[in-house]
């Protein structure tokens, strides 16, 4: 060893005492071992990682299958988890709502257009405004869509339940 290093007399420290989860309900203090928490939704059910992914999958999914996803896993996993069941419930009803306001701004925006051509007596003039119309109403859908995606995606990741705004509930 050189004479110009220092010499390290402290003792090495002590080891580090392993953090607890706040939410473990099995938390002894005899018992040494690690088990996961459990976590419960508003309801009382017993909610598992599985069952947490699967109600993520229902809303995101949505991205990906349209509401071809929440559909298949309402009814494969909706049986196994009342969790997952009903976040995958709450998106399907909500895929179907934004689809009936995507067709009822449609006829709105065809409407208007419609009566915008007949004004003007011009055919041009009616297809560009209901076209424009119903462009910025699907924009604004859109992004409605995917905040309250982001947000149910979200409730789910922490084990809470989420209802859409603005959605038709015709799934129980």
């Amino acid at each position: 060893m050189p004479a110009d290093d220092p010499i390290d007399d402290r003792d090495p420290p002590a080891p580090r005492a392993r953090r607890r989860d706040p939410d473990d309900r099995y938390d002894d203090e005899d018992d040494d071992r690690w088990r996961p928490a459990r976590h419960y939704d508003e309801d009382g059910y017993e909610i598992s990682s599985n069952d947490q992914m699967w109600a993520i999958f229902a809303h995101v999914g949505v991205f990906v299958a349209g509401f071809l996803a929440p559909l298949i896993i309402f009814f494969v996993q909706g049986d196994k988890s009342e969790f997952v069941k009903r976040h995958a419930r709450e998106s399907l009803n909500h895929q179907i709502a934004m689809t009936l306001y995507i067709f009822l701004w449609m006829f709105v925006a065809a409407l208007i257009g419609l009566a915008v051509g007949g004004a003007t007596q011009s055919a041009a003039a009616g297809f560009i405004t209901g076209y424009v119309l119903f462009l910025l109403g699907a924009v604004a859908l859109g992004i409605k869509n995917t905040v309250v995606i982001v947000l149910a995606t979200l409730a789910a990741s922490k084990y809470r339940h989420y209802r859409y705004p603005m959605s038709i509930r015709l799934l129980g």
